[in-house]
């Protein structure tokens, strides 16, 4: 669970982001914030995946004030949080298996451990055709699916999302609302954050 209260963002003395925002994330939800650009959707985001501090208010994230912990607290909370960036940030240099499994290296897992989780995950996306390609020859759609399948490989709570992932042609957009709401089973707590300006159904 992630829950704000009364909480304010401010990047400097005169411009207010956030003002008095209170708001309980649930686990197994989907959310979506909408709005005009400049309202505050991605530092809304950045605050949930605690790349900002609130100016005032309290953010708890899975039950820590996180104005009460420490640095490397926070780092251990992040690794918990998928997060889809805008332009996927996928490697170049690494496979689409290589991207998705990327944060379980990290954490310095063993390959036999996490090798057919990832394997399950391309097959979820449908990506296993992908499975030895590097993202300079994937469409844009398939570097979306495999983002999303990478958030979700080293996160066992919610995906946060800047880009617009159900957007697109409507079929293309269906078919990612589907990931979205029937996650693979060793992600039951999995939700997601969407935000937009624009989307399509």
């Amino acid at each position: 669970m992630i829950e704000l209260e009364n909480v304010s963002l401010r990047y400097n003395l005169n411009r207010e982001i956030l003002n008095n925002v209170s708001l309980t994330i649930e686990p197994g939800g989907f959310y979506y914030v909408t709005g005009s650009s400049g309202a505050g959707k991605t530092s809304l985001l950045k605050l949930l995946f605690l790349s900002l501090k609130p100016s005032e208010g309290k953010l708890s994230v899975f039950g820590h004030d996180i104005s009460k912990i420490s640095n490397y607290k926070k780092q251990l909370l992040r690794r918990r949080i998928g997060f889809v960036f805008q332009d996927f940030r996928l490697l170049n240099h690494l496979t689409t298996y290589e991207n998705i499994a990327l944060p379980l290296r990290v954490r310095g897992e063993n390959e036999m451990n996490y090798k057919k989780d990832v394997i399950e995950l391309l097959k979820w996306v449908n990506l296993e055709h992908c499975i030895h390609l590097r993202p300079e020859v994937l469409s844009g759609g398939e570097k979306q699916r495999a983002a999303i399948a990478r958030a979700i490989s080293g996160s066992t709570f919610p995906v946060g999302s800047s880009a617009r992932i159900i957007s697109g042609d409507p079929i293309t957009a269906l078919a990612i609302a589907a990931l979205c709401f029937s996650p693979p089973d060793k992600t039951s707590g999995f939700k997601c954050i969407q935000c937009s300006r624009l989307t399509h159904f």
